[in-house]
């Protein structure tokens, strides 16, 4: 199931661009490589403010995505009826760029990004693809020390503790594909 965090770190909210250059071949495997430039939303949170005022709300956050990727065709090196559904995963790195000041010391900094995706890609001409993609971009977000200490009114924002944890962020993708 996809988990949110039930506080601050998880960027969302925001559209991606990008590149992806991939070797087609006339099998089921392919291999390629893409990278992409999104400015998402975070929220922000005040640990020393009381439980209720501490959401300072959202903030802009860049996020650049370079990843290698592999695609299972599941139709092979063919379409059927200029469909062609796909399998994939996308190994690479999440960097979260810089935010207005953040009172908890939180940054998104660079994570391992794994996203394994399925898709379909509409061929009107042999040359010519259009392609549609479900992705779960899963990273690890790391909580920095003022998320579990208790502020004076007694509150901590991380009660459990917990240092990091694995989150999936749900991406969907559109492109248009020039085969040569």
């Amino acid at each position: 199931t996809w988990k949110h965090p039930p506080f601050g770190g998880e960027v969302h909210d925001g559209w991606i661009y990008g590149v992806r250059f991939q070797v087609r071949s006339n099998r089921t495997l392919s291999l390629g490589a893409a990278v992409s430039y999104g400015m998402l939303q975070r929220r922000v949170l005040d640990p020393k403010a009381p439980a209720g005022e501490r959401d300072l709300g959202m903030v802009e956050q860049s996020l650049i995505l370079p990843e290698a990727v592999i695609t299972m065709n599941l139709t092979g090196g063919k379409s059927w009826h200029r469909l062609a559904p796909f399998l994939g995963l996308g190994v690479g790195a999440a960097i979260g760029g810089d935010t207005p000041s953040d009172p908890s010391d939180y940054e998104f900094g660079v994570r391992l990004s794994f996203a394994p995706f399925i898709g379909l890609r509409f061929m009107p001409t042999p040359r010519l693809g259009i392609r549609g993609e479900l992705r779960g971009n899963l990273w690890k977000l790391s909580y920095p020390l003022s998320y579990r200490t208790t502020n004076e009114q007694g509150d901590v924002i991380n009660a459990d503790g917990s240092v990091a944890e694995w989150v999936m962020s749900p991406v969907y993708m559109f492109g248009v594909s020039y085969y040569f």
